[in-house]
């Protein structure tokens, strides 16, 4: 059974193809891959840079769907985005014998939610770190709705999910912590 693998970040970004591309590549002779990302439209229209990267990916019997990755205006972009990602991801779903969905990140969690609930897959919550929080310390966000709102869901993400992966034994401790 296959493993639906959900990145917000695109393949062609250095982190994607670092952290995304060469993790999956190690881990798809184990059971089948199929990648879902978000690729930002300079990337998108590089022709040769996406052909080199799906030969890649195939020629390690990788799967992958690229959706269009939209910036402005930012909330409504990315709420789009996401309604576009599950409803492919569902799609993705029912074609394909998969039995896990992992979700690296909290906005590529807000489909796996959705594809757990629906398939039953198994849902592995990638979190890296505590998304919310570093947005607020970061000044990227206000410490007001939508920072509220995100911890509400990364609650719902951590309750539903089968397994979690976080980067430090320190996130760790504070998850055993918050949610023991």
């Amino acid at each position: 059974m296959g493993v639906l693998y959900i990145t917000y970040d695109g393949l062609l970004e250095p982190l994607g193809e670092s952290q995304v591309v060469r993790y999956l590549e190690r881990l798809s002779d184990e059971r089948p891959i199929h990648i879902l990302s978000f690729e930002k439209r300079t990337d998108r229209t590089d022709v040769s840079r996406m052909n080199n990267m799906r030969k890649r990916l195939t020629d390690k019997r990788i799967s992958w769907t690229a959706l269009a990755y939209h910036k402005r205006p930012s909330a409504v972009a990315t709420a789009y985005d996401l309604a576009h990602g599950l409803a492919v991801a569902s799609k993705i779903a029912k074609t394909e014998k998969l039995s896990v969905v992992h979700a690296r990140s909290y906005p590529p969690a807000l489909i796996a939610l959705g594809l757990k609930r629906a398939f039953g897959l198994k849902f592995i919550f990638d979190m890296r770190g505590f998304w919310a929080d570093e947005r607020v310390e970061g000044g990227l966000w206000p410490h007001g709705r939508l920072y509220h709102l995100t911890k509400r869901l990364e609650n719902s993400f951590l309750a539903a999910a089968d397994h979690i992966v976080t980067l430090t034994h320190a996130s760790k401790r504070a998850l055993i912590e918050m949610h023991p």
